[in-house]
């Protein structure tokens, strides 16, 4: 049930933005509808799922926004641009490790609950060290590998980037 003053719907210190817990549905509804198709969606369809307001992911649906970054990446990057086909290959990845990733214990056990701004900023780090990378280069530049994570936390070594 909606209420104003519950966490999951109402005010929330950890988000921004709309709340409306039916725009939310029918967003996700919308946008795995586009995924499931093998066409790459339109500009219009595209507009709709961007024009979204800016919430920080909650730590079981962390990867929703990357799922918006499959949406727009093959409308402004040339067909089967590595960077698309990384995207995929990291949200399949991370999607199968789902519930050792919500195991996972941070280092810093305050911010457990931030293990979805944590991701976020890994793939932010990596996705704009990889454009500046290509920018420079005249040769295609390497992704790291979409199970990167994965490893880390299998290995128990330490994947968080600096919050700053």
């Amino acid at each position: 049930m909606v209420h104003k003053d519950a966490i999951g719907t109402g005010i929330n210190p950890l988000r921004f933005g709309d709340t409306d817990i039916e725009a939310v549905q029918q967003l996700n509804s919308h946008l795995e509808l586009i995924l499931s198709s093998s066409l790459n969606p339109s500009l219009v369809d595209a507009a709709e799922v961007l024009k979204t307001k800016i919430i920080l992911p909650p730590t079981d649906a962390f990867n929703h926004n990357i799922r918006r970054w499959r949406i727009w990446s093959p409308i402004v990057l040339p067909a089967n641009h590595s960077f698309s086909n990384w995207l995929i290959a990291q949200n399949l990845d991370i999607e199968s490790f789902r519930s050792k990733f919500a195991a996972y214990v941070t280092v810093d056990s305050l911010l457990a609950k931030a293990k979805g701004i944590y991701y976020h900023k890994y793939m932010a780090t990596e996705t704009t060290e990889y454009f500046k990378e290509q920018f420079r280069s005249l040769n295609a530049v390497a992704l790291p590998a979409p199970y990167a994570i994965r490893k880390f936390i299998q290995r128990e070594q330490r994947w968080e980037p600096i919050l700053s």
